[in-house]
C-alpha cells in the first residue's frame, strides 16, 4: 500500500472516529487504514470516512487509532504526507510504525457513488445565464441614491 494524502484532512477523519462506550478492549483502540481506487479510508467502531488521495498501490492495515493520530500531528507544518505499508510496518515520511493484519488487496469499506468530472462551466455557450433579479421599490427610493 502506498499513497500521498493531505495531512489535516486525514487528522480530522481520524478524530471523528469516536470510541463507542459499549465496546471495550483491542477492537476499541484499533482502526483500519485502507487505500483503494484513488481514495484513502479510515474506519473504526462502525464509522467509515474517506478522502481523495494519490494512491499508487492498494492495500489495508490495522493501526492503533490514538498513536496514529499523535504521529500525524508531529508532521504539523507539512501539508501532504507520503505513506507506505507492507508486512514490516507503516512508513510515514521515514517514520516506521507497527501495524497488524496487512492486506495488499482490499475492497472499499462501503458503496460510494462517483461522479464524472465535467468542465462545462468553462464554455459559456453551454451554460444558461442567470436571470437578472427584479429591482425592488426600496432600490428606487431616495434613501438608496
Amino acid at each position: 500500500m502506498e499513497f500521498t494524502v493531505e495531512r489535516v484532512a486525514l487528522e480530522r477523519m481520524v478524530e471523528h472516529l469516536k470510541p463507542e462506550r459499549s465496546v471495550k478492549g483491542q477492537r476499541q483502540r484499533m482502526m483500519r487504514l485502507s487505500a483503494f481506487a484513488a481514495r484513502v479510508f479510515v474506519e473504526a467502531n462502525g464509522v467509515a470516512a474517506g478522502i481523495e488521495a494519490l494512491v499508487l498501490e492498494d492495500g489495508a492495515c490495522n493501526v492503533p487509532r490514538m498513536k496514529f493520530l499523535k504521529v500525524l500531528r508531529t508532521f504539523a507544518p507539512k501539508q501532504n504526507l507520503a505513506m507506505s505499508a507492507d508486512d514490516n510496518g507503516l512508513r510515514i515520511e521515514g517514520f516506521l510504525m507497527k501495524i497488524t493484519r496487512f492486506s495488499p488487496t482490499t475492497p472499499a469499506p462501503g458503496e460510494f457513488q462517483t461522479f464524472p468530472v465535467t468542465d462545462a462551466w468553462l464554455t459559456q455557450s453551454e451554460t444558461a445565464k442567470p436571470a437578472h433579479p427584479q429591482e425592488g421599490r426600496w432600490l428606487k427610493s431616495r434613501w438608496w441614491k
